[in-house]
């Protein structure tokens, strides 16, 4: 059992029939989405989750399928069935707006929209252990990172903010956003100078969100994204 597992709890079912497999499988999706089963993990076998749901394993099998249409897990016969993760939603969408700049484009305006009211929502309700998962990835940041890891550890931050809240679905959204945009947001992790600009930024909406100051995580995340868009309209080789 892994240590996400004391996340997982039983379930009473009020629907009957063919309610439950859309059920089973609302239940399944907002456990993989809150890391209570974890990428890469295999869920309980069929027969283990209908007797902990009571329903037949054909509604599991349903269920599972459903999960699988969304890219939230796999099946294969004989091994199992393992999950994806949030990722594995987004994987269709973000292919769509990989080639297209004005989706991109779109998909940046998004984040300055959503991101400072989850900062906001993350400083009411993100515990201590949410706080220290945050001080952990700006603990690891660095100036000195190469421009992928740099970004891939400020993607870390945001996504720990959103699921800070215990929303589920603002994590997915952020998860695609983040997946979305990561092409065209390496600019800004392209200097020594960016990565000092984001790290600070970082550093400045952790303290707000540690002091649960909700207007104030709300303003630093404004002003850490309009900082971010600003120094990456210009050309890298300007040092900026």
């Amino acid at each position: 059992m892994t240590g996400s597992s004391a996340n997982r709890q039983k379930t009473v079912f009020l629907q009957s029939g063919r309610g439950k497999t859309s059920e089973i499988a609302a239940l399944l999706e907002k456990q993989i989405l809150s890391n209570a089963y974890r990428a890469g993990e295999h869920l309980p076998a069929e027969r283990d989750l209908a007797a902990e749901f009571g329903v037949s394993r054909n509604t599991v099998r349903g269920a599972l399928d459903l999960l699988e249409q969304r890219r939230l897990v796999k099946t294969k016969w004989g091994a199992g069935t393992t999950v994806l993760g949030p990722e594995g939603t987004v994987l269709m969408m973000s292919a769509a707006l990989s080639t297209s700049q004005h989706e991109l484009d779109n998909v940046a305006e998004l984040r300055a929209l959503i991101e400072p009211g989850i900062a906001a929502l993350a400083a009411q309700r993100a515990t201590g252990a949410d706080l220290i998962t945050m001080s952990n990835i700006i603990e690891k940041s660095s100036t000195h990172m190469q421009a992928k890891e740099s970004l891939s550890i400020d993607m870390s931050f945001h996504l720990a903010i959103a699921r800070s809240t215990g929303n589920a679905l603002i994590a997915a959204l952020l998860a695609f956003a983040n997946d979305a945009t990561k092409e065209v947001r390496l600019s800004s992790h392209a200097t020594v100078a960016r990565r000092e600009t984001s790290l600070e930024g970082h550093r400045h909406i952790f303290d707000m969100l540690q002091a649960r100051d909700v207007q104030g995580a709300q303003r630093a995340m404004e002003d850490h994204l309009r900082q971010i868009a600003l120094v990456s309209e210009f050309p890298a080789e300007h040092g900026i």
